[in-house]
């Protein structure tokens, strides 16, 4: 992830340097080698909340100042999930120190939840997902992402069950590779 841009753009690589700076320490490893290990078990490692979040962090943070090295403006930022603490910092709402701080408590704390749950994206309204949620048990709306785009997380087998459901009906789905939910 971003091996490519920080060896074809100079400012990409800066700032990827400079936001792994502040991650690394925190982190206790360096967020580019969990990013761009070719050694067996990387992607499950990079997987793990507590890595993937800072990765994220410091891909999108780079990313962001390589669009404004070709003089891109951003009259305004938004950002989903990690991604809207990276839209605070080239907001100017966060520094980069405080928003490293934040992804790494941030992917610790989710880490440490208990495990077992699954997330599905679901090409539904939000008033027809709460309808077939009403019999799941554990399961709830976790994010309304458009008019017609929910995201329902809860027990792997109930996230199963109403995929099946929902195939049934002719309604996507996609299950979402999260290592919490």
């Amino acid at each position: 992830m971003g091996r490519e841009l920080a060896e074809g753009f100079p400012v990409f690589a800066e700032a990827l340097d400079e936001a792994c700076a502040l991650v690394d320490p925190l982190l206790g490893c360096g967020v580019r080698e969990v990013m761009w290990s070719e050694e067996e078990g990387a992607e499950e490692r990079l997987a793990r909340t507590e890595f993937a979040q800072p990765a994220l962090f410091v891909f999108q943070y780079a990313l962001a100042r390589l669009w404004q090295s070709w003089g891109v403006t951003f009259g305004a930022v938004a950002g989903h999930s990690i991604g809207e603490i990276a839209a605070c910092v080239v907001a100017g709402v966060l520094s980069v120190g405080d928003a490293a701080r934040l992804v790494v408590a941030r992917g610790r704390l989710m880490q440490q939840l208990p495990e077992g749950g699954a997330m599905l994206a679901v090409n539904a309204t939000e008033a027809d997902a709460v309808v077939v949620l009403e019999g799941a048990a554990g399961v709830a709306v976790a994010a309304v992402n458009a008019a017609d785009s929910v995201v329902v997380s809860g027990p792997v087998g109930e996230i199963d069950r109403l995929a099946e459901q929902w195939r049934e009906r002719g309604v996507r789905t996609s299950r979402l590779r999260v290592s919490h939910a």
